[in-house]
């Protein structure tokens, strides 16, 4: 990859909120280009090993287009604003927020199915993780970004505007990160909808080898485990949950004391 061109926007989270769609309707565009290798490289990452050639030698190597990463690991990270500061003062930054209740049901889904939680109920969960708590957080976590880079950076998108005219909030999301009109319109299929493991042990073990390749850069490894598909037969889609009473309470204590302390 040509150093000349370096990463000019960011998709930074939340988490299940439309990203892995957005990285997917981003590959369709001939105005810009993300990684053909992975999705998420965590390079702002507290964990990340990439040096700036071998981040920039996970794109396409074509100057002549703008380069974007999606990476939902961003916006949790305590030290990636200023990384991506560091890197690029003038990144353009989209942020996408979902309800807190839904996000909760979706998150929890989905972290039971990689092995992240243990816990049979949501309220437990939330209870005993304190970085699920942190997640609903999102006033607080979008603030490190706010703290360092210009407000006109920044973009915040509402989920719910994805369901209800993904077409706008993909031209939306596009004219931020790239001051242009997107060149092509979004597909509307759904991508990555909640699901649930038929075998929770083989499941685990595909989404740890995944997560520790990933954390030693060796995405090729990871593109194997998700090439092999083996996650996708084992797993069955999830009839919707039901919060009960002291669930829909605690996840409205936690919201209302964060947006009490951080501004937007």
């Amino acid at each position: 990859m040509n150093n000349k061109n370096i990463v000019s926007g960011l998709v930074i989270g939340m988490r299940k909120s439309g990203t892995t769609w957005v990285y997917e309707n981003l590959k369709k565009s001939s105005l810009v280009v993300v990684s053909d290798k992975v999705k998420e490289s965590g390079f702002f990452s507290k964990n990340n090993k990439l040096k700036v050639e071998g981040y920039h030698d996970l794109f396409p190597d074509d100057d002549s287009k703008i380069m974007l990463e999606v990476d939902t690991s961003i916006i949790y990270d305590l030290s990636a604003a200023k990384k991506i500061f560091d890197y690029n003062p003038d990144m353009k930054i989209l942020a996408i927020k979902r309800e807190p209740k839904e996000y909760v049901v979706s998150r929890y889904i989905h972290a039971k199915r990689r092995g992240l939680l243990t816990e049979d109920t949501i309220y437990e969960a939330l209870s005993n993780q304190e970085w699920f708590r942190e997640e609903l957080k999102f006033n607080k976590n979008i603030n490190r970004f706010y703290s360092i880079f210009p407000k006109e950076n920044i973009c915040v998108l509402d989920f719910e505007e994805l369901n209800s005219s993904p077409n706008t909030f993909f031209q939306n999301g596009f004219r931020h990160l790239t001051s242009k009109n997107s060149d092509c319109d979004p597909d509307l299929e759904i991508i990555n909808p909640a699901k649930v493991s038929s075998f929770p042990v083989i499941t685990h073990f595909i989404s740890g080898a995944a997560r520790f390749f990933r954390r030693l850069g060796m995405y090729s490894f990871v593109n194997f485990f998700k090439n092999l598909g083996l996650h996708k037969n084992l797993e069955n889609s999830v009839k919707p949950m039901e919060l009960n009473d002291e669930e829909i309470d605690l996840i409205q204590k936690i919201v209302n004391e964060d947006e009490a302390k951080y501004q937007i």
